[in-house]
């Protein structure tokens, strides 16, 4: 999808914000500017967005897997046994 980056920006902006389309909306409003792009763009832009962090996130844990292994020896059968712990996040 094609979006202006001021655009793309503005809805990742919205969505850690948690304001969203109609906050948008209301913040131009209150700053006597245009509206924003409407509901259909902003929801392709959202999808965009989600889109690229998964591919970035997918990257990541592949790297950090990849990482990992180099510290250790896999077993006879091929498997790493690696114990690892979490957040929960």
């Amino acid at each position: 999808m094609q979006a202006f980056k001021v655009n793309r920006r503005i809805v990742l902006a919205s969505r850690n914000t948690g304001v969203g389309h109609q906050g948008l909306v209301k913040f131009a409003g209150t700053m006597n500017m245009p509206p924003p792009m409407n509901e259909n763009a902003y929801r392709d832009i959202v999808e965009a967005v989600r889109k690229a962090t998964q591919t970035v996130c997918q990257q990541s844990m592949r790297a950090a897997v990849e990482n990992a292994k180099s510290f250790y020896e896999p077993e006879e059968d091929g498997v790493f046994d690696i114990g690892i712990s979490g957040d929960g996040t």
